[in-house]
Order: structure tokens, then sequence, then C-alpha cells
């Protein structure tokens, strides 16, 4: 029983790992594209990342 405890565990940690390592690539990827755009990253950042999280179910947990 332990063991089973221990498996989801880690499970459990492997999944959120996957999931910020996403969500880092989605942002990453937005970025880039804003930035191959000509937009400004320093002053529109939060808006580049708002307008991602309309688009990425991932990034969307982030704008909470």
């Amino acid at each position: 029983m332990r063991d089973v405890i221990l498996l989801v565990r880690v499970m459990k940690l492997f999944v959120r790992l996957v999931n910020g390592v996403l969500n880092y690539l989605y942002w990453k990827e937005a970025c880039v594209q804003a930035r191959n755009e000509g937009r400004d990253l320093a002053r529109e950042g939060n808006e580049i990342i708002c307008e991602a999280c309309k688009w990425s179910r991932e990034l969307s947990v982030l704008e909470r």
C-alpha cells in the first residue's frame, strides 16, 4: 500500500514538472513570435502573455 501511495506522489510531481515545462515553452514561443512581429517585450510583455493565454490552456492557468 505504501508503494502505491509513493507512486501516486511521484506521478503527481512528474505531471507538475511537465506542466511547468509546457508553460515555459508556450510562454517562450509567444515572446519569440511577438519579437518577430516587431513588438516591444519590455513595454507590452503583460499584454503579449495575456493574448497567448487566450490560445493556450496551459498558459491560461498562469493568468489567474
